[in-house]
């Protein structure tokens, strides 16, 4: 990956925050806090023992032509061992997300980001990912939104099973969709790939909400989620399927 594309990609986007402030058409929004969270368990019992535990935590600020969002996220599962009868870990992992967008008209944004996840199983204990680069909405509308974001930055991994570290510039695409369909039920659909010459790694998350009222939703969701190089005795691609109480404040 040539670095002279990430110098390239940032010079741009510095150039065009100043420029944004002058901008007629730059989005104007109220100062405002919002927030999400979600929270699941699942536990079977019979021939197998197992627990799950999932939730996550999404916080928005906005102020004229800035907004910010933070995110957090946590993935915990047990199973018995059927040989031994004892619980073994098998699923840990803990992710932290931020990313702040610039208005360069009504449209278009300019954009920072952040990614932090650690995950004992996917092969990298953890893996940090910086990104800047440029997004645009191509449907923003109040029931249906679509948009799409092309940056590039740096990323430092960590394999889990030598120490050995990674650091290398990468290439980061997001594309976000939502379709409110009903007055009561939301569709979304979220890709982020990361590519790097030495790992890419992508994210395809679908869910549905349903509100139940005001203050409390149901949601299903899938997710794939994939590391392009990993060690022999791990697998490349995990699959989850979840059902959260999702809490709006």
């Amino acid at each position: 990956m040539n670095n002279a594309i990430v110098a390239r990609l940032a010079l741009t986007t510095t150039l065009l925050l100043p420029a944004a402030v002058l901008a007629e058409d730059a989005t104007e929004a109220t100062p405002a806090w919002k927030g999400e969270g979600e929270l699941g368990y699942v536990a079977a019992r019979g021939n197998t023992d197992t627990e799950t535990v999932s939730g996550k935590l999404k916080l928005g600020y906005a102020s004229g032509a800035w907004s910010h969002e933070l995110g957090l996220a946590a993935l915990k599962s047990t199973a018995e061992d059927p040989d031994t009868g004892e619980d073994e870990e098998t699923a840990n992992r803990y992710q932290v997300t931020g990313q702040s967008n610039y208005a360069v008209s009504e449209r278009s944004y300019a954009f920072g980001s952040f990614r932090y996840e650690k995950d004992e199983f996917s092969g990298y204990d953890h893996q940090t990912t910086l990104a800047v680069g440029y997004g645009y909405h191509f449907l923003n509308e109040e029931l249906h939104k679509l948009s799409a974001e092309v940056g590039a930055g740096q990323r430092r991994s960590e394999l889990i099973d030598t120490g050995e570290k990674e650091s290398e510039t990468i290439m980061r695409l997001r594309v976000a969709h939502g379709w409110q369909f009903t007055a009561s039920s939301k569709w979304t659909n979220d890709l982020l790939v990361e590519a790097g010459d030495e790992n890419t790694f992508s994210e395809f998350v679908t869910g549905l909400k349903v509100d139940m009222n005001s203050s409390f939703a149901i949601k299903v969701a899938y997710a794939i989620r994939q590391n392009s190089e990993v060690p022999d005795d791990r697998e490349k691609t995990d699959t989850l399927t979840t059902i959260n109480l999702v809490f709006g404040f």
